[in-house]
C-alpha cells in the first residue's frame, strides 16, 4: 500500500530547517503492519518524508531517540538529516549524543525545561539538565542546542513561567563553559527587573513539587 503525503505549504515556514519529528514510535507495526520489521518500516518511511521535505527546499531534522537505539542503521537514513538528540533528566547520560557523534552525523543537543504537566518549569530539574546537555554537546562537537518547552496535558505553564530556564539555556548555548553561580542576580537585572525574582522562581518551582 502506498501512502500519499500531502504537499507542504512551504511559504508558511520561513526557516530553511524543518523538523519531521518521528520520535516515540510506540504503536509502530502494531496495527495493519503487524508482523513487519519495525526498523525497516521506520527507515523507509522516514526517508520518504525526508525526500518530500527536501523537495520543498528545506533542511530536514528529526528527533534522534529511535535511531540511537538502532545506530547500526543510521547510514541508511538520508545523508542530509540533522539529528536532534534529546534528554530531559537532571542526571542525563551522554550515550545517545555520543552514538550520533561516533556515526559522524550532525546533531543538536536538546535539553528540556521540565514544564510539562506542571504550572511552571521545575528548575531543580531543568537547570542541571541544561548544564549537562550543553557540556555533552560541546564535547561532541554538536552544531548547536535546541531547548524544548513542551505543553503536554493542557499546557498549564505559560511561556513567562519558563523564561528562567530559556535564558539560562541561551547563555549555555552561547558559552557552554559559563557557570550557574550568580545567575539569579543577573536574571533579576536583565529580565525580571527587580531583586529576588530569580530566587522566587525557584521557590515556586519547589512549591509545585
Amino acid at each position: 500500500m502506498s501512502i500519499e503525503i500531502p504537499s507542504l505549504s512551504a511559504p508558511l515556514f520561513t526557516s530553511d530547517k524543518f523538523n519531521i519529528c518521528c520520535d516515540e514510535t510506540f504503536d509502530l507495526c502494531n496495527g495493519r503492519n503487524q508482523g513487519k520489521d519495525k526498523t525497516r518500516e521506520y527507515i523507509n518511511f522516514v526517508n520518504k518524508i525526508v525526500a518530500h521535505v527536501k523537495s520543498k527546499g528545506k533542511k530536514p531534522m528529526m528527533w534522534g531517540d529511535i535511531i540511537s537505539h538502532h545506530v547500526e542503521f543510521i547510514d541508511e537514513l538520508d545523508k542530509d538529516l540533522t539529528f536532534l538528540s534529546w534528554g530531559y533528566s537532571p542526571n542525563e547520560s551522554p550515550d545517545s549524543i555520543n552514538k550520533v557523534k561516533e556515526a559522524n552525523k550532525p546533531q543538536y543537543v536538546c535539553p528540556g525545561l521540565n514544564n510539562w504537566a506542571s504550572l511552571m518549569e521545575l528548575t531543580q530539574r531543568s537547570i542541571p539538565n541544561i548544564e549537562k546537555m550543553a557540556k555533552y554537546g560541546y564535547e561532541a562537537g554538536a552544531k548547536g542546542m535546541l531547548t524544548t518547552c513542551w505543553g503536554d496535558y493542557g499546557h498549564t505553564s505559560p511561556l513567562e513561567s519558563c523564561m528562567y530556564g530559556l535564558i539560562f539555556a541561551c547563555a549555555k548555548a552561547w558559552n557552554a563553559t559559563c557557570k550557574y553561580e550568580n545567575f539569579n542576580e543577573l536574571i533579576d537585572f536583565l529580565h525580571y527587573g527587580y531583586d529576588g525574582a530569580g530566587e522566587l522562581v525557584n521557590k515556586l518551582a519547589n512549591l509545585h513539587v
